[in-house]
């Protein structure tokens, strides 16, 4: 069914990713409050201190952008990692069945590494041979000439008995042959 998980790999190495991108984060944070508030000291000290136009390194501007770039970078590379984690459940995206298994229990994969084939069980297409006179009693005349549009092609109801249970389907008919 849709959202089952498929399979996982191991997280751990991803969830230590997240940690130390997070401290990273933390320092970076810290490094910007302990600037704005030399900036914002070093403001104070200079109105105290002179009348004139201050230049932008004795304001620590470039110090105060430069922490507020570390900020944004740390939470990207925070971000980066938690997207990084998630890949670790894989999840049925809908409603599927798979038919081949590329790896194993405890096999290492790579990026890019294929690891099943799957197919969507929300349609299926299948053949049935059909009679000269079934085609007649669908209003798929082989006699006639003019081949039938997309349209008006018939609706089918198909039944087969699984197990001792009959299952009934709904379907159409796209195409003969």
């Amino acid at each position: 069914k849709a959202g089952a998980l498929l399979l996982e790999i191991d997280a751990q190495d991803y969830r230590e990713m997240v940690m130390r991108a997070e401290a990273a984060l933390a320092s970076a944070q810290l490094t910007l409050a302990t600037e704005q508030a030399r900036a914002a000291q070093a403001e104070r000290d200079w109105k105290a201190l002179s009348s004139d136009q201050p230049s932008a390194l004795a304001m620590r501007r470039p110090q105060l952008a430069h922490a507020q770039a570390e900020v944004r970078a740390a939470q990207a590379e925070v971000s980066r990692a938690r997207r990084e984690l998630s890949k670790t459940r894989i999840s049925a995206p809908y409603d599927l069945m798979i038919s081949e298994t590329h790896v194993d229990l405890e096999q290492y994969v790579q990026a890019g590494t294929s690891l099943a084939r799957v197919f969507g069980t929300r349609s299926a297409e299948i053949r049935l041979p059909v009679t000269d006179e079934d085609m007649d009693r669908l209003g798929m005349s082989t006699r006639t000439a003019q081949p039938l549009r997309p349209n008006q092609m018939p609706v089918v109801r198909l039944s087969a008995t699984i197990s001792g249970h009959t299952h009934f389907w709904q379907g159409s008919v796209v195409r003969s042959e």
